[in-house]
């Protein structure tokens, strides 16, 4: 029996509107205080409504939920790039923080990464949320560099670029 935290790949369209609803959630939660309340609701419909993740699924980003004892209780996505895997989203709820869940998914992250030939894994993260660089950084991640992203309709996100090696499986 497989132990918990389980990645499940998102497949269906009850699966995909699931993922909608808890990155509604969840990223009201983290992000309330960092972005003004209009932003953030362009920000969810623009890039995770149901619409938009299916539309990633079709272009080649993995989706998966995070389930601890078959219940969700995050996701990420990640999609292989020219110059590495690029981990798009990973949120994890409150309650299931800082209990080795993200680790488990850096590393399910990693073999996806070493199954793609990708020599990298590479994020992005609001440089507010120093909880989340914070986090990364204790998963093997350093700051590269401090990025504007332009998000449309005159919005502006600061960020910073973050990158972990993949180690080849012949050294580790």
């Amino acid at each position: 029996m497989r132990k918990d935290p389980r990645m499940i790949p998102i497949k269906t369209s009850l699966q995909l509107a699931i993922i909608a609803k808890m990155a509604k959630d969840m990223w009201t939660e983290c992000y309330s205080e960092i972005y003004p309340k209009k932003q953030l609701t362009y920000m969810i419909k623009n890039q995770q409504s149901y619409d938009v993740i299916k539309h990633q699924i079709e272009d080649g980003y993995f989706y998966y939920s995070t389930n601890v004892k078959c219940q969700p209780v995050g996701y990420f996505c990640a999609k292989p790039q020219e110059d590495g895997m690029f981990l798009n989203h990973l949120y994890i709820q409150p309650e299931h923080r800082k209990t080795g869940i993200a680790k488990e998914v850096i590393s399910f992250v990693e073999e996806l990464a070493r199954n793609n030939q990708q020599k990298k894994i590479y994020l992005r993260c609001n440089s507010e949320n120093t909880d989340a660089i914070a986090a990364f950084e204790a998963l093997g991640f350093s700051v590269e560099e401090d990025v504007k992203t332009d998000l449309g309709s005159g919005y502006i996100s600061n960020d910073v670029i973050m990158t972990k090696p993949v180690v080849p499986r012949k050294f580790r």
